[in-house]
Parts: structure tokens; sequence; C-alpha cells
């Protein structure tokens, strides 16, 4: 199973000091505990993920241990330009986001942009017969970390 964390979501998910009680408790420990994985990749995201860089060594140790995988970079990066032209003329700025989810085909999302929440789960950025991700928001979405969103990923560094 895997999940796409925003940027702007990652500080509550991964947060140093104790965060039992934080709605986004529930993805680290699926993460840490459970059968889920972080998933990332693309140019963009990992600049955004080098200016959090105390959480680059967070990521880092997730893969060392196989619970978080990169998507190729080109692979992303090349999708990532087609949606930002799918979406030239419209108020959206988590194509990255967007790309990793499709290129990968993981189905689930973990984010604070509630802007980005219509262009995350429409069809058309993704491929045909693929199902629209999910997106955590909080604890009361804490069901969605199951078996049911078990899915190969592709294009894995």
């Amino acid at each position: 199973m895997c999940i796409v964390i925003d940027i702007n979501a990652l500080h509550l998910v991964f947060k140093t000091e104790d965060n039992s009680e934080t709605e986004f408790a529930p993805v680290r420990t699926w993460i840490r505990n459970g059968k889920g994985s972080l998933v990332y990749g693309g140019s963009r995201y990992k600049r955004e993920l080098k200016k959090a860089y105390h959480y680059l060594r967070i990521v880092r140790q997730l893969k060392d241990k196989h619970e978080a995988y990169e998507i190729e970079e080109t692979e992303v990066d090349r999708r990532e330009a087609e949606i930002i032209k799918m979406t030239k003329h419209e108020n959206c700025n988590d194509q990255h986001i967007i790309a990793i989810l499709s290129v990968s085909r993981c189905l689930l999302c973990c984010s604070l942009d509630s802007r980005a929440y219509n262009f995350i789960t429409d069809r058309r950025f993704y491929a045909k017969g693929m199902k629209r991700p999910k997106i955590y928001r909080s604890s009361r979405n804490r069901n969605l970390l199951c078996d049911k969103f078990i899915v190969p990923l592709r294009h894995v560094v």
C-alpha cells in the first residue's frame, strides 16, 4: 500500500515530538508499523522536500527500511509537464502531486490543500481504468489506510 504525502502535510505526519493525538498520526503509524509506504518523486517534489530539510532525513530512513519508494524522476517530470499544460488556465499548483499519483498508480494522497482536492481526484489526469485517488484529510479518513488500496507501484527507482 502506498500514499503520496504533500509537503504541506509532511510535518503533521512526521512530527518529531509525540504526535499520537494528532489528526495525521494514523498515517505515520500505518507507514511505520503497518503495511503503508510513502511514495514520492519528481524534481519539484524533491526541491520542496529539500526546503523541509528536517524531513529529508526521515524520508531517507524510510527508504532505507523499504517504507518509502521513489518514482522515476524523468517519468514524474514528463507527466507533470503534461498536467501543467492541461491545467494552464486553472487554479492548480499541485501538478507534481497528481503526476506522482498518475505515474505510480498510487491511490492515496495526504494533503491539507483543499484547493487541490478536485484536481487530485479528476479522472482526466489518470490512465483509463485507474481508480481515482482518495484523499486523507484527517483522522476521520483512517478507514482509507487499509488493504483495499494495495496496488503494485510503477516506475520505482
